[in-house]
């Protein structure tokens, strides 16, 4: 346990302690002590990302909610910290108990992108627990992780004991009691958990390779990824921890739906959090004040994948907006799907405070959009962007992606004849006072998804494209594109299988850390991992086949990988498939008559 003059010292030598403290609004009262089994939640980045987590947020008031269950929190500590814990040999810590990490019973991780990978390693070796699962005792924390990058769990499974595939609320009260009954020897806690929904051992897998090639996977039966069926029914943390430092999100966040029903082609959470799911209005507005009354945020952020789909929207912001009016509440929606029917939407919400507005065409040109199955056109972008700025909106941020096979020169300069087409509406209202900024990400193809076979393409191209759309684009635009080379890892990462655990676990012992941060981002580290480990990047970035063993077969999301094979064949003949809304599509998940 960390001392209290220890903790001091440490925080008069670094930048921003109020990362550190552990006492902030909301935090847990309870004793690490008197309780029966000690969680420590790790978001494997640095506090202010962490802590704009929606999933951490809800599993946080979860687990404390529980009799006899401590849970703290953990994060990633920045350069400064994590040099002085390594040259003093001090332990990294759960921030409100300052317990040593290797103190906690479990260990829970979430997982939201590949490009945190090293991150764990690191936050395990800060804590003086061997990475690798392997070499570890049946004693000591058991690590499990969850969140949506997990869906192919196989490059992490040399380093987790356990995963859980899905969504957790309903199913992660059922592991801590199973785990409670078996501590402290992990493999018999994991062993029994085997039977719950959604938890993966991968230690039951046995891969046979030949060469770089999967030739069986054995048992040939998937896990099968959980969900909530009820939100209304499902738990939400009315008393959200507030940071004493901003963090990313400083709001709170009003999850209205899960899920949605567009089925954008290259899209994971579109996948794999079918089908939607709305809360009821009543539910919303009731939580919405119960979270304001006890945070004191002032912005709440209505949540989804697809906000202005929820079939009451209309009704949420006009109940939402006295609130907004009398507590001066900033009232703010997420990257819009934009429709003929949001157009109305974004009136209504005419009179309320306003931050940006973010929109997210994904491409220039409408022959990519059908590719990619996102189904707007120019015209009706142009009419959400020419009535944004009538209601008063002055700063809209555009996102786009490049990369995806049949795209063409035509294809990235479309994107930048599109921004001065938005430029100049706003500008008509606004003149010089309206902005627009656009961010470029490269497409990254993704497991369960219809584009898990398709290639990722080559850096040299892409840089060409990125080159292409700068040199036709305004001055007056602002404008910002992803790492190339971190993005080829993500891909890597993304479809990989488990062969790379020993190269994250050798790329985090070079230097590799904080990948996702441009500033820290060390691609040698990572090539020279791969180099030592004799693996091949290029595998993992090539076409896949489609009779070809996935590392990720061992994981059912719901969605067939016949409907996933058809919904590719569709994108290359440019045939958009109609939402789940429209007409069910026997994808499998079974939301519908169809299915």
């Amino acid at each position: 346990m960390l001392k209290e003059t220890d903790f001091k010292s440490l925080m008069r030598r670094i930048m921003q302690p109020g990362r550190y403290l552990g006492t902030e609004l909301n935090v847990s009262k309870k004793s690490f002590e008197q309780s029966s089994l000690r969680i420590c939640l790790i978001y494997p980045d640095l506090y202010e990302v962490g802590c704009s987590n929606l999933s951490l947020r809800i599993l946080y008031g979860l687990l404390d909610g529980i009799d006899g269950v401590f849970v703290d929190r953990a994060f990633l500590p920045d350069t400064d910290l994590a040099c002085i814990l390594r040259q003093d040999g001090i332990p990294l810590w759960g921030l409100s108990s300052r317990r040593d990490l290797a103190e906690f019973d479990i260990l829970g991780f979430t997982v939201q992108h590949e490009l945190t990978c090293s991150n764990i390693v690191h936050i395990l070796k800060l804590s003086g627990i061997e990475p690798l699962a392997r070499k570890r005792t049946s004693e000591g924390p058991l690590i499990l992780a969850g969140g949506p990058s997990i869906v192919n769990p196989e490059p992490l499974s040399g380093i987790f004991d356990m995963f859980h595939i899905g969504e957790s609320e309903d199913v992660l009260p059922q592991i801590i009691k199973t785990v409670q009954e078996h501590r402290p020897d992990n493999k018999a806690a994991v062993k029994a958990c085997r039977s719950l929904s959604g938890v993966y051992d991968p230690a039951l897998y046995d891969y046979k390779f030949n060469g770089p090639v999967i030739q069986s996977v054995s048992p040939s039966d998937p896990v099968r990824r959980t969900l909530v069926k009820d939100l209304d029914s499902a738990f939400v943390n009315l008393h959200d921890i507030v940071p004493y430092t901003s963090i990313v999100h400083d709001r709170a966040i009003l999850e209205i739906q899960r899920g949605c029903d567009f089925g954008c082609r290259f899209c994971l959470a579109g996948y794999i959090y079918r089908p939607r799911r709305e809360r009821s209005i009543s539910k919303l507005l009731s939580t919405a004040e119960d979270m304001l009354a006890s945070t004191g945020w002032e912005e709440l952020s209505l949540s989804s994948l697809s906000s202005l789909c929820h079939s009451g929207i209309a009704e949420l912001i006009d109940g939402l907006s006295p609130i907004s009016r009398e507590q001066r509440i900033t009232l703010s929606l997420p990257s819009l799907r934009v429709s003929e029917s949001s157009l109305p939407l974004l009136k209504k919400m005419g009179g309320l405070k306003k931050t940006g507005i973010t929109l997210v065409p994904e491409a220039g040109s409408e022959t990519i959009r059908r590719f990619i199955n996102k189904k707007v056109t120019d015209e009706e972008l142009f009419k959400t962007v020419a009535l944004a700025s009538d209601q008063g909106w002055q700063n809209l941020k555009l996102y786009f992606m490049i990369g995806f096979v049949p795209e063409s020169d035509e294809d990235v300069t479309a994107i930048a004849a599109f921004c001065r087409e938005a430029l100049a509406i706003g500008r008509r209202k606004h003149g010089r006072r309206f902005n627009l900024s656009i961010s470029v990400a490269h497409f990254v193809p993704k497991p369960h998804t219809p584009f898990q076979w398709e290639p990722f393409e080559n850096i040299d191209s892409l840089q060409a494209k990125i080159q292409l759309l700068r040199s036709r684009l305004s001055r007056d635009i602002r404008f910002s594109y992803h790492d190339f080379a971190a993005s080829r890892l993500e891909a890597v990462l993304a479809r990989g299988d488990r062969r790379l655990s020993e190269v994250i676990v050798r790329a985090a012992e070079l230097g590799a850390c904080m990948d996702s941060w441009s500033s820290q981002f060390n691609p040698s580290a990572w090539d020279q991992a791969f180099s030592d480990c004799g693996i091949d990047q290029e595998w993992f970035l090539r076409p896949r086949g489609k009779d070809e063993i996935l590392p990720w077969d061992t994981v059912d999301t719901g969605v067939t990988k016949d409907y996933l094979w058809q919904e590719r064949e569709d994108a290359y003949r440019f045939e958009e498939t109609p939402s789940c809304a429209e007409q069910c599509r026997n994808c499998g998940v079974g939301c519908g008559d169809g299915c």
